[in-house]
């Protein structure tokens, strides 16, 4: 099933009400927030657009399947009669590492080729990388716009934050650099070793509470 692309015109209008409604008391910085915002939203909506259909390309690869064998920390690509495999290396000969976060999709390591067999590009996947982790930057920087307006100090949106500190910015030393691709949409670092406390639920559910978030807190806002 493919990945649903998530809308951001609910938190795009809000900001206008919001402003609407503020205009003649909010100052000229706040203003200039409000106009940042407005335009990281328009961006993000825009990489929301390009990762869901790089996302939805690579599962509709033909016969594409993705298997991690956590006995052997194995990933197995299989399409129709080719297969190949690539042995992870762990961080810790005794922590075993296991693959979480996907839904009827895959998953790779950035960096390992497995001879491409999917036709999936080392160059999609490179932009796919980099506008997952870009991505998550900028709405992260919304948040912290969001907290210098009026009555928004505490604004916050638990999602975007593990994603973007735990698994991009700060992730736990020797977790694989891997990415995935689903019904969920696309996933930062699902390949992880047992125990690890942060987990990316997927593109799509992390930015609809995002916008929600957003949405209602502007709407409620001072």
């Amino acid at each position: 099933m493919k990945a649903t692309e998530p809308s951001y015109q609910r938190a795009i209008d809000a900001v206008g009400r919001y402003r609407d409604r503020h205009d003649a008391t909010l100052s000229v910085g706040q203003k200039e927030t409000l106009d940042e915002i407005v335009r990281r939203l328009h961006r993000l909506a825009g990489q929301a657009k390009q990762l869901i259909e790089l996302n939805n390309a690579f599962l509709e690869t033909e016969g594409l399947t993705t298997e991690f064998d956590p006995t052997t920390d194995t990933v197995t690509v299989r399409v129709g009669d080719i297969q190949q495999s690539i042995k992870l290396k762990r961080a810790d000969p005794n922590v075993p590492i296991k693959m979480e976060g996907l839904t009827a999709g895959g998953a790779y390591k950035a960096g390992v080729r497995a001879g491409d067999p999917s036709g999936v590009s080392e160059s999609q996947r490179l932009i796919y990388e980099g506008l997952l982790e870009d991505y998550y930057h900028n709405a992260h920087r919304v948040l912290k716009l969001m907290r210098l307006l009026p009555g928004q100090a505490d604004f916050k949106c638990r999602e975007i934050t593990i994603v973007r500190n735990k698994l991009v910015e700060h992730p736990d030393e020797g977790e694989p650099y891997s990415f995935g691709f689903g019904s969920a949409g696309p996933v930062v670092r699902p390949m992880q070793r047992p125990g690890r406390e942060w987990r990316d639920e997927g593109l799509v559910s992390n930015t609809e509470r995002f916008v929600n978030e957003l949405a209602s807190a502007l709407e409620r806002g001072a």
